[in-house]
């Protein structure tokens, strides 16, 4: 789910700092930079889902209750929520 956010994040951002920042020459240099800080991002979303993320749960649901909360989000439902869930804060700020 972190790495669909920050996928769906990204072009709007670009968008947002090319506009802004970036002259005509800049934008093969900027792309490049823009996917290496991608990268770094879903490097460090992962290190915290191992170091942070997985104690969390480790500490707050049994083994059963982790199945079960696996079976949800491969089930039709838990897939769309996975789906949508990344854009719901967009509208938050779009009505």
């Amino acid at each position: 789910m972190m790495n669909s956010t920050l996928d769906n994040m990204l072009p709007m951002l670009k968008q947002q700092a090319k506009n802004q920042f970036l002259g005509e020459n800049d934008n093969e240099k900027f792309d490049a930079f823009v996917e290496v800080v991608s990268e770094e991002a879903k490097l460090m979303s992962k290190k915290l889902l191992k170091e942070e993320m997985l104690p969390l749960y480790d500490k707050h649901f049994t083994h059963q209750e982790i199945k079960d909360l696996i079976w949800f989000y491969e089930s039709p439902t838990g897939k769309k929520s996975l789906k949508k869930a990344p854009n719901l804060p967009k509208k938050l700020w779009v009505r």
